[in-house]
């Protein structure tokens, strides 16, 4: 085997993927997300992801160039999802107030959202997903398993932590105890 074949099929570090691609693939977020700041978030999650997969990658279906475009399109688009679902969860936990609302409604309603936000954020994607199908679409644990992917198991662990965390960012909005012994 000659030394050029063997360099052929090892596959290239990180550092030296980073070195050669990074700036075009922090361009291409750049185009995608049409901010800095999400640019290098994104630039950020493409190559944590090109760290845990670069094993595998094979090129003889591909380019490495290809591979990476690939990648930061499916990153954009999850934190794409994923910031839309927060936005609509959003939505449906504060319940927005109506538009008759009176100033004191209007500046609640602001608070609530504020803080469901806040909830929110702390979910990871995967616990997000799942309380969106669960939780806001109605879907069955199986269901929601079939289109994560995941087991039924799986999902109700994540149900239970995903609202272990909300409860516990939102305790200060739950309605107080009357006082009163029944």
């Amino acid at each position: 085997m000659t030394s050029a074949s063997s360099a052929q099929q090892q596959a290239p570090d990180v550092d030296e993927v980073f070195r050669i691609y990074g700036a075009r693939v922090r361009q291409q977020a750049l185009r995608l997300t049409r901010d800095a700041d999400e640019a290098d978030d994104l630039t950020q999650d493409v190559f944590l992801r090109v760290l845990r997969h670069l094993p595998r990658f094979d090129p003889s279906l591909g380019s490495l160039e290809g591979w990476l475009y690939r990648i930061t399109l499916n990153c954009f688009l999850e934190r794409t999802r994923t910031h839309r679902l927060r936005r609509r969860l959003t939505d449906l936990l504060a319940g927005r107030p109506s538009p008759e609302a009176g100033p004191h409604e209007l500046v609640m309603g602001r608070m609530i959202e504020a803080d469901v936000r806040v909830a929110l954020a702390r979910l990871t994607t995967d616990q997000l997903h799942t309380v969106l199908l669960h939780d806001v679409e109605g879907l069955t644990y199986a269901e929601v398993a079939v289109r994560l992917g995941v087991a039924p198991g799986t999902v109700g662990s994540r149900l239970c932590r995903s609202h272990a965390i909300l409860r516990a960012a939102l305790v200060h909005r739950a309605p107080r105890a009357s006082g009163h012994a029944a």
